[in-house]
């Protein structure tokens, strides 16, 4: 490359000396004849899974909420950090969410026992078999003309209003259930409010920057924890559409191959190619894929693979 520079500057010179064209726009082209040479145009070209191109990037990189307003009670993490999924990793304070659950366990403890509460119902039918009685006997004895019609329409409306308040016994009891079910939705309305209140880790990863600090006024939405997963790796690089298409190499099986920094060893992974982007051109000649490759823990639990490491991928049955 220096000495077709050096070759293009003499001419430009030359060029530029006789009048032929500005010395400025000699220069131009000079650095255009540059760029073209350096940005891969023309002549240069790459093999089909060069490791220069295949590079370990994350999948999971995220900045976790707080999901209410409120003041950070603790922090429980700290930068370099392991966390697992759920672990908590901060909490806000919580003091009126606790009440809160408090009240609706409550009201539902209270509308449980309306709902079981059978005395009502049991009242309503003891009545009910009374009245029946007495009605048949004053019917027959009316019958007989021992009774008078105004008993035997007192009878008969005492049975029918019986008979009326064991319906109404029995729709006091599905109204009490229908409140116990409403409660114990409010209940759970009350748990999540509390649970709001508790930041977790959204998976395995690690702290990569705690943003806040306890006794710290949040609004929902601010960030407070950084964390990135490390479990699962994508590996990411070109393919050459002179060898593969984006259809015949998704969901392929990979092996992967890595250089350990600081081991002098390179350790293998298995992984598989989830997405190959079909937006190429045939000057382009390579098209963009990713795969995912599980990660490993050390004998000291420290992962060996971390974001940004080259590597070089093979693709397997091929």
């Amino acid at each position: 490359m220096s000495r077709l520079r050096l070759n293009w500057m003499i001419l430009c010179s030359v060029v530029g000396l006789l009048g032929l064209m500005p010395m400025a726009e000699a220069q131009t082209e000079l650095e255009k004849h540059l760029a073209g040479a350096t940005s891969g145009a023309g002549s240069y070209s790459r093999s089909s899974l060069d490791e220069e191109y295949w590079i370990l990037r994350l999948i999971n990189d995220v900045e976790v909420p707080a999901l209410e307003a409120g003041q950070i009670d603790t922090i429980l993490v700290r930068e370099g950090q392991v966390v697992r999924e759920s672990e908590i990793i901060a909490t806000m304070e919580n003091r009126l969410a606790k009440r809160g659950l408090e009240e609706a366990k409550a009201r539902l403890a209270l509308t449980t026992m309306k709902s079981q509460d059978s005395s009502g119902m049991a009242e309503a039918k003891a009545k009910l078999d009374l009245y029946q009685e007495e009605f048949k006997t004053v019917e027959r004895l009316y019958n007989k003309g021992d009774k008078s019609a105004n008993d035997y329409r007192t009878a008969r409306a005492q049975f029918q209003v019986s008979k009326a308040g064991v319906d109404r016994a029995e729709m006091e009891q599905q109204f009490a259930s229908l409140e116990a079910d409403i409660e114990r939705v409010r209940v759970g309305a009350a748990e999540d409010a509390l649970e709001r209140r508790i930041i977790r880790a959204p998976f395995d990863g690690l702290v990569m920057s705690v943003e806040r600090e306890a006794k710290e006024w949040v609004n929902a939405g601010d960030k407070v924890v950084r964390v990135i997963r490390l479990d699962r790796l994508r590996v990411k690089g070109e393919l050459s559409i002179k060898q593969y298409s984006p259809s015949s190499v998704t969901g392929r099986q990979v092996m992967v191959s890595v250089n350990i920094p600081g081991l002098n060893t390179a350790e293998s992974f298995n992984g598989v190619i989830v997405f190959a982007k079909p937006d190429f051109t045939i000057r382009q000649e390579f098209f963009e894929v990713w795969a995912e490759i599980e990660n490993r823990l050390d004998a000291d639990n420290h992962w060996l693979l971390y974001p940004g490491l080259r590597c070089d991928m093979k693709i397997l049955g091929h």
